[in-house]
C-alpha cells in the first residue's frame, strides 16, 4: 500500500463510513472553486456517503468503490469530504 493510499484510511467517527467516487469524461463539477472530473477522486466520509455524493454530484459519476481505488490512474489524487464540508488536505501523486 502506497502513502498515498494510505491517506485514504482514517479512523472514522462512530456510525460515519468511508466510500470513494470517480467522474466519467463528461462528468465535470465545480464546488467552492474545486474541478471534480475524471482525473480526481472524491472521498467521502459521511454517515451515508453514497447519499451525500447523490447530493452533491446528482447522478453525473461514474464508479462507487468501498476501497480506494489505483491512484496511479488519477493525476490529481484524491479530494476528501466529510459530511459534506471539504477538507483542507489534499493527497496528490
Amino acid at each position: 500500500m502506497t502513502d498515498e493510499e494510505r491517506q485514504c484510511y482514517q479512523t472514522l467517527d462512530p456510525g460515519f463510513k468511508m466510500a470513494w467516487f470517480t467522474f466519467g469524461q463528461n462528468h465535470v463539477h465545480s464546488i467552492s472553486g474545486f474541478t471534480f472530473d475524471k482525473d480526481v477522486v472524491v472521498c467521502i466520509t459521511a454517515q451515508e456517503p453514497r447519499r451525500t455524493a447523490f447530493d452533491l454530484f446528482g447522478d453525473q459519476w461514474s464508479m462507487h468503490y468501498d476501497d480506494c481505488p489505483d491512484l496511479s490512474l488519477y493525476p490529481r489524487g484524491v479530494k476528501h469530504l466529510m459530511d459534506r464540508h471539504f477538507e483542507q488536505k489534499e493527497s496528490k501523486l
